[in-house]
């Protein structure tokens, strides 16, 4: 029971992390199927026209071929709407379906009802989408097609075709499940792949980047022998590195708070090393390690307001 639970089933999280390529590769199928549907209306609408069997229903004909037209038309618009995507496609399937229904019960309702097998055998072939909603279709399809057979068809063709529409409904159903189940696992494994590749590039560019950062600092302090002037061009490169309007180095004192003793600022920046002098470490120190261990890195946006946090430890 839970396998077969499973193969209608399909998580909506996993779909909502494939929907947009889901229905962009059924935009893409849409344009394929409007084509060949428009092509193959037309051609049997010249046909009906000289054909005694066919040609009072040639109306029907030359109506699909014109909703094809216009499905082909459709199709090479770009709709941004998911929700508009899914329905002209949801609509031009059950246009399909609906087709059958009409061959099989108003064109030749003596025959056997080929043209809706078809249908919904090709059905899981044409699109990728929920399997409910597929299914749904196809059952809909299936007791509107037993409903008007009730009335265009007589015995035996008519427990012929019910017996066959079941069955091959029925089939259709699963292989849909099947099908689609497998479309949607493949889209969702590529759209895995895809972000994993991403972030390995990305993995791979911090790590240059890092070694970048590392490799230079050790040039620059192998470029001074001054202890005082390696610290200053480290602390320059940083902050030029880092884009930053300031870097500093903060050394602890012999009173337990905190000195700035190297200091760079960019260009047209104040210098605030003289003003960040016996910084304690609660109120201050203490916020900036605390951001440290959760990000791994500290930004200041605005000093002024970390001064401010200090005043009150400093009074105590």
């Amino acid at each position: 029971m839970d396998q077969i639970v499973s193969l209608f089933m399909f998580s909506s999280g996993d779909y909502e992390k494939v929907k947009r390529d889901v229905w962009e590769e059924n935009w893409k199928a849409m344009r394929l199927y409007s084509v060949v549907a428009l092509v193959a209306f037309g051609v049997i609408t010249l046909v009906s026209a000289f054909s005694l069997s066919i040609g009072k229903y040639k109306w029907v004909y030359l109506a699909y071929t014109f909703l094809s037209l216009v499905y082909f038309c459709i199709s090479r618009c770009q709709l941004r709407s998911f929700l508009g995507k899914e329905l002209v496609i949801y609509s031009f399937f059950a246009a399909l379906l609906l087709f059958g229904i009409i061959t099989g019960t108003l064109i030749t309702p003596e025959g056997l009802t080929v043209d809706y097998i078809v249908f919904t055998m090709v059905a899981p072939l044409l699109f990728t989408a929920r399997t409910a909603v597929m299914n749904g279709l196809i059952l809909s399809s299936m007791l509107l097609y037993i409903g008007l057979a009730f009335f265009a068809q007589h015995t035996p063709i008519l427990s012929n075709n019910l017996v066959n529409v079941i069955l091959y409904g029925v089939l259709s159903m699963f292989l849909t499940a099947t099908v689609m189940r497998s479309k949607l696992q493949r889209i969702l494994y590529h759209k895995e792949k895809e972000m994993l590749e991403v972030s390995k590039r990305e993995s791979q560019e911090r790590i240059l980047n890092y070694e970048r950062f590392l490799t230079d600092m050790v040039r620059y302090a192998a470029s001074e022998e001054n202890p005082d002037k390696v610290l200053n061009q480290l602390v320059e490169y940083i902050g030029q590195r880092m884009t930053a309007d300031r870097a500093y180095i903060f050394e602890q004192n012999d009173h337990g708070t905190f000195d700035n003793t190297y200091e760079w600022c960019k260009a047209g920046v104040s210098k605030e090393k003289d003003d960040l002098q016996d910084v304690p470490y609660e109120g201050i120190i203490e916020t900036w390690f605390a951001q440290f261990q959760e990000s791994n890195n500290v930004i200041i946006h605005d000093i002024e307001e970390y001064k401010k946090q200090a005043k009150p430890s400093m009074n105590c």
